[in-house]
């Protein structure tokens, strides 16, 4: 199944359809950001916005929350020509052992915002992640930490 992630995610999913059998479903989930109550990328959102810049030269690519936008989603799911749709958000928790954690999350599976930390100079980086350290020990939960991570969960049927 082609991946949502790339240069052109409505043509993952007009591909998507194409090769599903009649009454196939497809499905994806993506991220929520900070204002759908993404605690996890609040928290380096708002570091990076505090020390340094989001405004760095990177490749190009779809906004990262782009279909975090139910109405986007399902708007994208019809035009490629499914129905059914079905679009909702759902509330995940991710737990970290500790604040270290936040950052080896970020460095190993948020790419873009991976680039935007390393397009900072060091000593703006190495704020960056010290604020990241510090402000992430507040959602300290018992013995671990916890964040709010929402995603939208869409299916639909061909």
């Amino acid at each position: 199944m082609p991946r949502l992630s790339g240069l052109n995610p409505e043509k993952a999913i007009k591909e998507s359809w194409r090769v599903l059998k009649d009454g196939g479903r497809f499905c994806y989930t993506t991220w929520c950001g900070p204002d759908q109550g993404g605690e996890y990328f609040g928290l380096i959102i708002d570091a990076i916005k505090r020390h340094g810049t989001l405004a760095v030269s990177l490749p190009p690519a779809p906004p990262t929350f782009m279909y975090a936008d139910q109405e986007e989603s399902k708007n994208a799911l019809v035009s490629a020509g499914f129905k059914n749709t079905n679009i909702k958000r759902v509330v995940l928790k991710w737990h970290a052992k500790d604040p270290q954690d936040i950052l080896d999350l970020l460095y190993k599976s948020i790419v873009r915002l991976t680039l935007v930390l390393e397009a900072q100079s060091e000593q703006v980086r190495k704020r960056i992640h010290s604020e990241i350290l510090e402000v992430g020990r507040q959602f300290q939960l018992g013995e671990t930490l916890e964040f709010k991570f929402p995603i939208v969960l869409a299916t639909a049927e061909k």
